[in-house]
């Protein structure tokens, strides 16, 4: 039961050390922006406004294309594409091998605390495929 505590704890704060860890990438990494619409209304995914005079346009956010997204991964040396290929990626694969751990260890868990009738062993495999 302290493993699954432990990696609800790990699941839960993950996010938020994962956006952290986008910070020094620029705002469109730690934001998401290719993982997140922005609105609802066209362009629904666009690269934020970087805020500074590196980018082509600092001032207002740009809509996420091939050519913006090109433009994009060659801000700063592409020490922005980078970073988050180098970093954030990593983080999010580890994200997901965390939560898919907590799910399988919560649900085994949860499957050894039920207390099944007795009837259900003698019940064939291929009843439950039926399902």
């Amino acid at each position: 039961m302290r493993l699954v505590i432990l990696l609800a704890m790990l699941v839960i704060a993950l996010p938020f050390i994962i956006s952290q860890a986008g910070m020094p990438f620029g705002i469109a990494v730690s934001l998401r922006f290719l993982e997140r619409p922005t609105s609802s209304e066209a362009p629904k995914y666009t690269i934020p406004a970087q805020g500074d005079k590196a980018s082509v346009e600092s001032d207002k956010p740009v809509e996420l294309t091939s050519e913006s997204l090109t433009k994009w991964t060659q801000l700063k040396d592409g020490k922005l594409a980078q970073g988050y290929a180098n970093s954030v990626i990593p983080l999010d694969l580890l994200y997901l091998l965390l939560l898919g751990a907590f799910l399988g260890v919560a649900s085994t868990t949860l499957v050894g605390l039920i207390q099944w009738p007795a009837i259900l062993p003698r019940v064939p495999v291929s009843a439950f495929w039926l399902l």
